[in-house]
């Protein structure tokens, strides 16, 4: 099995677990992979934060890979709705204990706790799309100005595989893709 079909098993096998679990603030805990934007991005080199995907040299990914998330649009560190737009995005993976490591500067930087509602970013589970390892778009190789897009599109959507994989996006941008597509796959506990 490669690294490709490797992530999408370990995802998925993650994500029945997950279903299976209570819907409470204890989900954020599920060390899925991180599909990040913005100042977090490594191609072409360091947007300024990606160390923090490292836990400054402390921790060391399984997998460094792009993908793209349908109906989003990166813009610097900010995400929009873009009706069938496919978001450039990359994709981290972690050990269990790595990703523990890891998420706690990640959260930090991005404003995120899990006790509280009141923080400009949602940590949401989101099905990015995995991209071949030799894909090549030169929105990869972009600073984090935006907007951001690929050139894939919609009926293309469904041919890569699904990751389940944490993001940082915001209320607006969630409940539009919600009314468009089936993208989020949790957007935090039931009645928050």
């Amino acid at each position: 099995m490669n690294k490709k079909e490797q992530m999408v098993e370990l995802s998925e096998h993650l994500y029945a677990e997950f279903m299976k679990s209570r819907d409470t603030i204890d989900r954020y805990d599920f060390p899925f992979p991180m599909a990040v934007f913005g100042t977090l991005r490594s191609f072409p080199e360091n947007q300024g934060n990606s160390n923090k995907m490292y836990a400054y040299g402390e921790v060391e990914p399984l997998e460094h890979r792009k993908a793209f998330i349908p109906h989003l649009e990166p813009r610097g560190i900010w995400l929009e709705y873009r009706q069938n737009n496919s978001g450039p995005f990359e994709l981290y993976s972690y050990s269990p204990d790595d990703w523990k490591q890891m998420i706690i500067g990640v959260d930090r930087l991005e404003g995120f706790n899990k006790y509280s509602g009141r923080h400009g970013y949602l940590r949401t589970l989101m099905g990015a799309r995995l991209l071949p390892e030799d894909y090549r778009d030169k929105v990869f190789g972009r600073g984090i100005g935006g907007p951001l897009g690929l050139n894939i599109q919609l009926e293309e959507f469904d041919s890569y595989p699904v990751v389940p994989c944490w993001v940082y996006s915001n209320r607006g941008a969630n409940s539009l893709v919600k009314k468009n597509d089936n993208v989020i796959l949790w957007d935090g506990p039931s009645g928050k």
